[in-house]
């Protein structure tokens, strides 16, 4: 059995495990993960962001962003401050697979292996952080005791690849204990050497869900910062039909100018 099989028979065994009735109650480790992917995928339907990476120095950079998302697949399409698109990023089956479409070089490439973790735009996001892949479909998980992060009480989870091509050696993820609210991921190499840390650094709710609205990956190596952060939620925008094949693309200014339509008029603030 390839390794892409296996990766999409754990990808529909963990869709479906997180759709059992909440009587059927899983293992502590599984439930942080269950509630972990399910917190930090993109919003479903629209929504639009910015990335600001600061140097040490003071020096940053900005890059605006605009998602739809329906299900497992989502479509990111990045853009600098003259509106110009640089870059449109296609996630299928769950981030399971990754296609780039570069405006500049009018080129389509399927990220692959390593590819997956090549930085967003030389910010501290790489392309899988985004995907929204799911933990519990490519790490076995550990608890490994209790720590405080932002004054919360917090489960320790030690993650580790199922896959050998993960270019992540191990995780370390600290959810709050009530909530088991993902705030803290250490992501570390190969060589077990920590290189970055995602904080969850705020929240909005909608309806009755909780959605992350500001996210902050530093860099342990350089000390860099990227901060992400999702300026609105759309709704249920319903996406143009065949958006979300990867031959279809680029899909051009079409879809950034809808979700940033939104943008404008449901806006969360700065």
């Amino acid at each position: 059995m390839t390794g892409k099989v296996i990766r999409l028979v754990l990808f529909l065994a963990v869709s479906a495990a997180a759709q059992e009735n909440s009587a059927d109650f899983p293992p502590l480790e599984t439930a942080i993960l269950l509630k972990a992917d399910t917190i930090m995928r993109v919003p479903q339907g629209g929504s639009a962001g910015r990335i600001k990476h600061i140097h040490p120095g003071g020096a940053s950079f900005t890059i605006d962003f605009t998602a739809t998302r329906s299900d497992d697949n989502s479509l990111f399409i990045f853009y600098n401050k003259e509106r110009a698109i640089q870059l449109e990023v296609l996630y299928t089956l769950g981030g399971e697979n990754i296609h780039v479409y570069l405006m500049h070089a009018r080129k389509l490439i399927r990220k692959t292996g390593a590819d997956k973790y090549e930085p967003v735009l030389y910010t501290n996001f790489s392309y899988i952080d985004l995907s929204g892949y799911r933990l519990a479909a490519n790490y076995t998980a550990a608890l490994a005791g209790k720590e405080t992060v932002n004054s919360k009480s917090c489960h320790k989870l030690e993650l580790k690849p199922i896959f050998a091509d993960s270019q992540y050696g191990r995780l370390t993820l600290y959810a709050d204990e009530k909530d088991f609210l993902p705030l803290k991921i250490e992501f570390r190499g190969k060589d077990e050497i920590l290189n970055k840390v995602l904080s969850l650094a705020k929240t909005a709710r909608k309806a009755d869900t909780i959605v992350p609205i500001r996210y902050e990956m530093r860099d342990i190596r350089s000390g860099d910062v990227s901060i992400l952060v999702f300026n609105s939620f759309g709704g249920q925008i319903p996406p143009e039909k065949n958006l979300f094949l990867p031959e279809n693309l680029p899909t051009g200014y079409r879809s950034a100018e809808r979700a940033h339509d939104v943008q404008k008029t449901r806006g969360l603030g700065k």
